[in-house]
């Protein structure tokens, strides 16, 4: 956004567009049983903190 430019509100079914193309529903996953458990992985975890 420039200096000269004006916000424009974003109406609320492009949000969720942009929810939906830029992150992961948790909630969805879990539902699937897709998402992957973190719970004994504590390594892993501390691994890619420590890289990030």
């Amino acid at each position: 956004m420039r200096a000269n430019e004006k916000f424009k509100h974003v109406g609320e079914d492009n949000q969720r567009q942009v929810l939906k193309k830029f992150t992961i529903d948790l909630t969805t996953l879990v539902k699937q049983g897709t998402l992957s458990l973190v719970i004994g992985r504590d390594k892993e975890i501390r691994r890619t903190i420590q890289i990030l």
